[in-house]
């Protein structure tokens, strides 16, 4: 199921690169297949094109597991922190 998803949206972010929840999408697909370099990928693409606070806030908070699952805890911690203070926005 994932793998088809990720396939229609990489079809759709190439057409649109700019479609910002299309690409959240297949960063998440990519996550859940335990793609994690791209899903890293696309999640850092994302992340200084968000405005919306709660898509950013997916999305540090994905780079965050990304960064844990690697063994970087550092960074990790640092995201989960910026990922709770934009929660606390809505």
């Amino acid at each position: 199921m994932y793998r088809q998803a990720i396939q229609e949206f990489e079809k759709l972010v190439q057409k649109e690169p700019d479609f910002l929840l299309a690409r959240i999408y297949l960063a998440m697909g990519y996550l859940k297949q335990g793609e994690l370099p791209e899903a890293k990928r696309h999640f850092q693409l994302l992340a200084p094109l968000v405005d919306n606070a709660q898509m950013k806030a997916i999305t540090y908070n994905a780079l965050g597991c990304i960064q844990f699952s690697s063994k970087h805890l550092s960074t990790s911690k640092k995201l989960t922190a910026l990922t709770r203070l934009l929660w606390n926005l809505f």
